[in-house]
């Protein structure tokens, strides 16, 4: 099956919207989504600023794609 890929940035806005919208009797899935979202748009903090701030003109080109891919 082929899905379509959603944007970094959707998919974060997504999960935060389905860890507010879940009920649970524990909450324990909501926090799981939460923090999945909360990791998720960290990542993409640290790979945006290394891409963009640090340089990566010593990664390899695949290294290179697959961090741009992930960030968008």
């Amino acid at each position: 099956m082929n899905t379509p890929r959603t944007s970094t940035p959707t998919l974060i806005a997504a999960m935060r919207a389905l860890a507010r919208d879940i009920e649970s009797p524990d909450g324990v899935a909501s926090a799981a989504i939460l923090e999945a979202a909360e990791r998720l748009e960290r990542m993409r903090r640290y790979l945006t600023t290394a891409e963009h701030e640090k340089g990566s003109a010593g990664w390899p080109e695949w290294f290179r794609s697959a961090v741009k891919k992930e960030i968008e």
